[in-house]
């Protein structure tokens, strides 16, 4: 009696662990497609987004590097960013951080340029998108959605 009760018991168990790798399973390839769908989903945005950034209104700013750039985090930290364009109602900054990764860099021959090639106290200029979002941190940050392109003369 003992055990046909254990042995029923054991099938029970057995059927159970059965069900409930067979459900994993299939909660697993739909999580997996779905994850896929997303992530094809943000490449085809970010695609279009880089192609839309040089169709925007832009304006060039001009900077003078003020620390040594950090190519781990690509970013540039500047002084005196003001618009090169003097009757521009675009606000000067005394301390910027640009957030460099993605953004297209290059030097006055259009050559391209890593962010570890730029030198302290270089002056650069900086397209940006007209109207750009800036991080309200202290010093600000713009992020490289911002950017159309740096150039080092």
């Amino acid at each position: 009696m003992k055990r046909k009760y254990l042995l029923s018991a054991i099938l029970l168990l057995s059927l159970i662990g059965l069900l409930a790798a067979c459900g994993q399973k299939e909660g697993s390839s739909g999580t997996l497609e779905s994850t896929k769908t997303a992530e094809s989903s943000v490449s085809e945005k970010s695609e279009e987004s880089s192609v839309d950034r040089s169709q925007e209104p832009s304006e060039v700013m001009i900077g003078k590097v003020k620390e040594a750039p950090d190519g781990e985090y690509q970013r540039l930290v500047l002084e005196s960013l003001v618009p090169a364009d003097t009757e521009s109602e675009t606000t000067p900054f005394e301390e910027v951080v640009l957030l460099t990764e993605g953004v297209t860099i290059v030097d006055g021959a259009g050559k391209a340029l890593s962010v570890e090639q730029i030198e302290v106290g270089a002056t650069i200029e900086v397209t940006l998108i007209k109207d750009s979002p800036v991080a309200s941190s202290l010093p600000p940050q713009i992020p490289g959605m911002s950017m159309i392109k740096i150039v080092v003369p």
